[in-house]
């Protein structure tokens, strides 16, 4: 499990380095400006929408089609596939023209602050946005379906193709002075993506079956089990629509700000955090199926050390270098100086809220796997009141950057009060304080990676880059790199046992495929 998951986190990685271009070109081309406002504000909706829909799909799909393959065999399974398919499909075509009809007042839910040429861009945005939501849910449909097989590749390749379009897309659009370009590129980027799920849901033998049938007692159980997941996700959702629409009145650049932020913060949260939760779902499902209560807490507390051991060292590399970090990413043609000072600190703030995100996903996995969605819910509800009530008060204090504060501040809440309930719920872990003695290695490992790596950056910055340019940015790189070799070091030294069972993980699966090479 966790060597598949190091190898998703490797193909991530690539695909978020070019999101990260992307956003990189977004913010060179048009920097805060209302083309970059109304380019992301428009994609709120229907990123939400879908992101709340396939949340309830994955959630209930997965223990719903293999207790079918087991039951009815892979037709069956075949079968429910295609009427979960075609009943969402309906359902997104209906929601697509709800949408278009109001697409003024919706746009003004997410942004009222937002008025003359930028509101019309935004409307004008989103309203062919609204239509890659078809495409996208079919998406969902067979993500799940791969899931379930322990196909977990393609949804991570499909990255490429998003951005390489998106890119084009934007240059040609300023080339041009022409910002249809930058919304038709948009709709072809994100239906696009979706393109290399068909040969691999062939490979897999799949038949798809047209029509709907609404009275399939299996639809029934996963949309039991998907309703309240995707009313979780939705209410966590109105975070992304409360901060926007506050940050559009605290800032005229607010909106941009905080979504740049966020997608520095997205690195890490794509590629360890999203990864590792949704190779370790099916995991979770699979001891519960088997009532392995004592392999079920084993498997959560060993996927917390491997989040913890990435995580912690990230989130504080993130806090320690966030203006360096912003400046070299973003601080090109209409992205100015200013800018750089407030996304920096808005980085910051998301930075800390990292490992609540972390620890809140792999339980509300434990509770999905349990068939428990009310709890996740409820949770989500609670995070965000306190989100609401966090972003009015510290917006107040601190501007933007208290919007991002609170984010991270309900999420850190969140993930402690979540883990109190499931600790109720399975009872108590065995061998929980090794877990916590393996923390704190990790934790003096990041403290030492933090003291070191900021002394060289301070040292380089002093004595070899004093007017900043090339010089800063590759101080910025040496400053990295012994981040990195003083957090391995460290993590060798304590003798983290998390790090023996990912290399011996690693070393399992490699003489398991020189066995199978052997036998051909």
């Amino acid at each position: 499990m966790k060597s598949t998951a190091f190898i998703l986190m490797i193909v991530t990685i690539i695909s978020k380095v070019f999101g990260l271009l992307r956003q990189t070109t977004l913010s060179y081309l048009y920097g805060t400006g209302d083309v970059a406002e109304a380019f992301l504000t428009a994609q709120i909706l229907p990123v939400l929408i879908i992101a709340f829909i396939s949340s309830g799909i994955s959630t209930g799909f997965i223990p719903t089609y293999n207790r079918i393959v087991n039951r009815h065999g892979e037709g069956a399974g075949d079968r429910f596939t295609s009427n979960v398919n075609n009943t969402v499909m309906v359902l997104m075509v209906f929601l697509i023209i709800i949408c278009e009809i109001f697409a003024y007042p919706l746009v003004k839910i997410f942004a009222k602050g937002f008025t003359g040429y930028k509101l019309d861009l935004t409307v004008q945005f989103m309203r062919i946005a609204l239509l890659s939501m078809l495409p996208s849910i079919v998406a969902a449909v067979f993500r799940g379906y791969l899931n379930a097989k322990n196909h977990f590749l393609v949804q991570n390749l499909q990255g490429y193709i998003l951005n390489l379009f998106i890119i084009g897309s934007l240059i040609l659009s300023a080339k041009f002075d022409n910002t249809w370009i930058i919304g038709i590129g948009l709709l072809l980027a994100i239906s696009l993506q979706y393109i290399i799920y068909i040969p691999v849901v062939k490979k897999k033998g799949f038949r798809y079956r047209p029509g709907i049938n609404l009275s399939d007692p299996y639809l029934r159980r996963l949309l039991l089990l998907a309703i309240p997941v995707i009313l979780g996700t939705a209410v966590t959702q109105i975070n992304v629509v409360i901060d926007n629409r506050i940050a559009s009145v605290v800032s005229e650049k607010g909106v941009s700000v905080l979504s740049y932020a966020q997608r520095l913060t997205e690195f890490v949260n794509g590629i360890v955090i999203t990864t590792i939760a949704t190779v370790v779902f099916p995991e979770l499902s699979r001891r519960v199926v088997k009532r392995d209560i004592d392999g079920l807490k084993d498997s959560i507390l060993s996927s917390l050390s491997t989040i913890s051991i990435l995580v912690l060292p990230a989130m504080a590399g993130l806090m320690t270098f966030a203006r360096p970090i912003v400046s070299l990413v973003f601080e090109h043609g209409s992205f100015t100086a200013d800018d750089t000072s407030i996304t920096s600190a808005c980085l910051y703030m998301y930075a800390i809220g990292l490992i609540g995100i972390a620890v809140r996903e792999i339980v509300s996995k434990t509770f999905y796997s349990l068939n428990d969605t009310k709890t996740p819910t409820l949770n989500s509800m609670m995070m965000v009141g306190i989100n609401i009530v966090g972003n009015l008060t510290l917006s107040k204090i601190f501007g933007v950057k208290g919007l991002a504060l609170a984010t991270s501040l309900s999420s850190l809440i969140g993930a402690f009060t979540i883990t109190l309930h499931l600790r109720r719920k399975i009872g108590r872990f065995r061998n929980i304080s090794r877990f916590f003695v393996e923390i704190g290695k990790m934790l003096l490992a990041t403290g030492l990676m933090v003291f070191g790596s900021r002394l060289v950056y301070g040292f380089g910055i002093d004595y070899l880059a004093p007017s900043g340019g090339r010089d800063e940015i590759l101080v910025l790189f040496f400053a990295i790199i012994t981040a990195v070799l003083i957090y391995g070091g460290a993590i060798v030294v304590l003798q983290v046992e998390e790090l023996k069972s990912i290399v011996h993980g690693f070393l399992r699966r490699r003489k398991g495929r020189s066995n199978d090479i052997d036998k051909k």
